[in-house]
């Protein structure tokens, strides 16, 4: 369940870049220096997910394409929770986005805080350090959207793994699934009961049968 809460927060991250990514490379083939053909069936060998971790910063200072470069930066500076390889980023947001993998790698709210000018790309580094440090008192420092704010108490909820906490949480089905998916991590089945929609109390039930 780990693994999966932080393949959560990392996808919630790379919506963001890839966003970015995407704007970015359509400015490129406008500019002529990506061509359709090019981006045919590319498969980013640093890839955000399971991509390969380099050794060094020569290997990637090594690599041609922009994107590759980028993701070679991101994946380095998170191994080795430096906030200094973030910084030869030259996209913005995509800068931003290096440090919040790295802030959430330290637990350090500071890079958020002191690195991150922008509002948005700080409070989804806020949603990474909450989790990492299982402490609902960060979430209550994003300010700009009600949906960003309750989904990080939904996330570091279950990164916490108390039920009790599931009922602070203010959409029903937040809750339900607070319940349910704490009740599959600790493999407690008492814990579904709480689940208000009966089709889930069953199918948690169920799964913990299995």
């Amino acid at each position: 369940m780990k693994k999966f809460l932080i393949i959560i927060l990392i996808l919630i991250i790379i919506l963001v870049f890839g966003g970015i990514v995407f704007c970015y490379v359509k400015e490129k083939m406008r500019e002529k220096q990506l061509t359709p053909s090019v981006l045919e069936g590319t498969e980013y060998e640093y890839s955000l997910i399971n991509g390969k971790i380099p050794q060094d910063l020569s290997e990637c200072e090594g690599v041609i394409d922009d994107i590759e470069k980028t993701n070679c930066y991101t994946n380095l500076a998170k191994a080795k929770k430096d906030v200094e390889i973030c910084k030869k980023i030259n996209i913005p947001t995509l800068e931003n986005s290096c440090y919040s993998l790295v802030a959430k790698e330290k637990e350090d709210l500071n890079i958020c805080e002191n690195l991150i000018q922008d509002s948005q790309d700080r409070e989804t580094c806020y949603i990474g350090v909450a989790v990492s440090k299982k402490d609902l008192t960060i979430c209550d420092k994003i300010v700009s959207s009600e949906i960003n704010r309750n989904g990080c108490y939904f996330s570091t909820t279950i990164a916490i793994g108390n039920p009790v906490l599931c009922q602070n949480l203010s959409d029903k089905n937040s809750k339900d699934l607070c319940y349910f998916n704490i009740a599959q991590d600790k493999k407690d089945v008492s814990i579904c009961q709480e689940i208000a929609n009966e089709q889930t109390k069953t199918f948690c039930i169920k799964k913990l049968s299995q």
